[in-house]
């Protein structure tokens, strides 16, 4: 997750469309692999009475996380963005950028600008270092989760499955063995 946070930091306005889908692939299997092997943790570390409240808590942590980040990468993107332009294009109306997503930037640009072919290039490059920051705090909220997960406690999936294999068996042959003595 960290390695696909940090490539996504390093996108350009002219990156290949292979660049981005790549490193999207790369952050999202990161974080794929990171939400199962919470569910895996939790399942194998707690009691198995309390696995539903540990399943429960760590979906509501995750989904409140989300949300979180969402509103803080949100809020970094639009302020960076603002103040970029306001530094590189000083007199200019901003009002073009409320409301453009990355398709309509551009023309949006082109519009506000009386079409500066410059300009425009200047407030892509621009967007982009805006972007890339929201990226900049998925790179660090990552590299945090990583120390995090060396804090989870070792538990071998199989061996507690061989364990409980045996107990059952063994208690199995106990009823068996109490079944045959009450029968003699």
């Amino acid at each position: 997750m960290s390695v696909g946070a940090g490539m996504l930091y390093t996108l350009k306005p002219n990156s290949s469309i292979g660049a981005w889908l790549g490193y999207q692939i790369i952050f999202g299997a990161g974080i794929g692999m990171t939400l199962e092997q919470c569910n895996i943790a939790i399942q194998t570390v707690l009691p198995e009475n309390q696995i539903p409240a540990g399943t429960s808590l760590s979906v509501l942590v995750r989904s409140l996380g989300g949300s979180i980040s969402v509103a803080i990468c949100q809020n970094v993107f639009e302020r960076k963005l603002r103040s970029n332009l306001k530094d590189i294009l000083p007199g200019v109306d901003l009002s073009f950028i409320s409301g453009s997503g990355a398709t309509t930037l551009v023309q949006n640009a082109n519009a506000a600008l009386g079409g500066d072919a410059g300009a425009v290039e200047k407030v892509l490059l621009l967007y982009n270092d805006a972007l890339v920051q929201t990226f900049l705090v998925a790179l660090v909220l990552a590299a945090c989760t990583f120390p995090m997960g060396l804090l989870v406690e070792w538990k071998s999936v199989k061996k507690e499955k061989r364990e409980k294999k045996i107990e059952d068996v063994e208690s199995k042959q106990a009823v068996d063995e109490d079944v045959k003595s009450e029968k003699v």
